[in-house]
């Protein structure tokens, strides 16, 4: 359907305020509190937007939190993280910039540059005010403004715990044990830092222990968290990669529990988790849709000029992802006598769930010359690809 689907963040108020000014420009027209706070990475903190400005959508976001794959809960800490991470590496704030990537700038930098500013509500729900308007889809505004605790830029909603994203900037601004220079980007003059590859865990390990000793806060964060919850996290990245052999920390349904450079093999776990807010049976009742399937068209193989042309198509109703298939009770049927470059089309009725009938007239064979014919049925559901099958007959 191309809609965007919620998963950590879900909308709960969404709506815009957009207009065009006497420059023909679109601007929006809510007034964004001044208490809204967005990222500074000129002065490295979280800054209030302060007075008059103004914004085209505001959205509000409640959370699926539950615990990353090292036991750690997620909450609204990992979408500040993530935020600031975003605005710091994508903004330059010299030549000497090492917090900078020209790539990872170059895919960011234009959608975070339309986030006025967040609320950080007491209920633990998140207010976004942001530059964007698409009158055809409120579900689409919603996903241009929510959080999320991914930082990476690849466009795939793909996320590691923050202290491992941490661990990795920091491999890249401060060094590795190893001594390998690292980049967050792909670039032949460096290693990209990587979750996995075991020479980069080493370095990732190595860092944490750094991060754990000399407990570093990050600046993103520093405002919302005290020493004991970073050395919480610190202490289970280690474990777990003490564990696994990686550090790929993430939140989804299944984890990897073994990988094999060498190989190439790895193998995923169910996370079973308690924590995990998707029962497993929520997405294939989530994704459900229905979609209609010919089964079969019945009419004579034969027939004589005068005569009438009776069509029966069977068609199934089949829910998706169940695969599950019964007689159609919705939708609609038309059947196609195709005439060499052209058709012509008739409107098929249900006469009992997943029977559908209709007649071609004896009119339309008069002027056609014997021979076999194509008789098309397509089956059409709002919403749904529409259904085709075809058979034959012969005119004499």
């Amino acid at each position: 359907s191309a809609i965007p689907t919620p998963l950590r963040a879900v909308p709960v108020e969404v709506e815009t305020r957009a207009r065009r000014n006497e420059e023909g420009d679109v601007v929006g027209d809510f007034d964004v509190p001044a208490n809204a706070i967005n990222y500074c990475p000129f002065n490295e903190a979280w800054l209030k937007v302060g007075e008059g400005k103004k914004s085209m959508s505001m959205a509000t976001y409640e959370f699926r939190f539950g615990n990353l794959h090292h036991g750690q809960p997620i909450s609204v800490v990992d979408f500040l993280y993530a935020q600031g991470f975003q605005m710091e590496w994508a903004n330059k704030e010299g030549d000497d910039d090492l917090q900078y990537e020209r790539a990872y700038s170059s895919s960011l930098k234009n959608s975070l540059d339309t986030i006025i500013g967040w609320v950080l509500n007491e209920d633990d729900t998140i207010t976004v005010y942001f530059d964007y308007n698409f009158p055809a889809s409120k579900e689409r505004v919603a996903s241009w403004g929510a959080p999320g605790i991914s930082v990476s830029a690849s466009g795939h909603a793909v996320g590691c715990a923050w202290e491992i994203a941490e661990a990795m900037s920091l491999l890249v601004t401060e060094g590795s044990k190893s001594g390998t220079s690292y980049s967050i980007t792909m670039d032949p003059a460096f290693t990209e830092v990587d979750a996995i590859a075991p020479a980069c865990v080493k370095d990732i390990r190595a860092k944490l222990v750094e991060m754990k000793e000399r407990k570093h806060i990050p600046n993103y964060i520093k405002e919302f968290v005290d020493e004991q919850y970073v050395l919480e996290r610190y202490d289970a990245a280690i474990k777990f990669i003490d564990n696994y052999g990686h550090a790929y920390i993430s939140n989804g349904p299944f984890y990897l529990s073994k990988f094999d450079s060498t190989s190439n093999f790895m193998e995923l776990r169910a996370f079973r988790d308690p924590s995990y807010p998707f029962e497993d049976t929520y997405w294939i009742e989530e994704l459900k849709t229905l979609r209609l399937e010919i089964e079969s068209i019945e009419t004579p193989a034969f027939i004589g000029k005068g005569s009438d042309l009776p069509v029966t198509v069977h068609v199934a109703e089949v829910t998706y992802p169940i695969d599950e298939a019964i007689p159609a009770t919705v939708g609609e049927v038309t059947v196609s006598l195709i005439i060499g470059q052209e058709s012509v089309e008739f409107k098929a009725v249900m006469v009992q769930h997943g029977v559908f009938e209709c007649t071609i007239p004896a009119s339309v064979f008069e002027k056609l010359e014997s021979g076999s014919y194509v008789i098309m049925a397509i089956a059409e559901l709002e919403g749904a690809i529409p259904a085709s099958a075809s058979t034959s007959v012969v005119l004499f």
